[in-house]
């Protein structure tokens, strides 16, 4: 099998565990953007994945629950502290 088709054939497998799950799974960009959205995630939020993408995450996510997130704008990622 080619290296072409093996990524192929991985895509549509990666696809079809996100597709099938029942857990809401959506990935977004830095800033916040959601950048795709599965099926399930449209049953729990309430929103078809054409309403969520482009949309901030705030959508979903209140804003004092962003710092929780490690990729948040507001909340960038700490450095570890090494000991002097």
């Amino acid at each position: 099998m080619s290296q072409a088709n093996s990524t192929l054939v991985a895509e549509t497998l990666m696809m079809a565990i996100v597709d099938s799950s029942d857990d809401a799974i959506y990935s977004k960009l830095l800033d916040g953007t959601i950048l795709s959205w599965n099926r399930a995630a449209e049953i729990i939020y309430g929103y078809t994945a054409s309403e969520a993408i482009g949309q901030p995450m705030s959508l979903v996510v209140r804003p004092r629950d962003t710092r929780r997130c490690k990729t948040s704008p507001a909340n960038p990622p700490r450095r570890s502290r090494q000991a002097l």
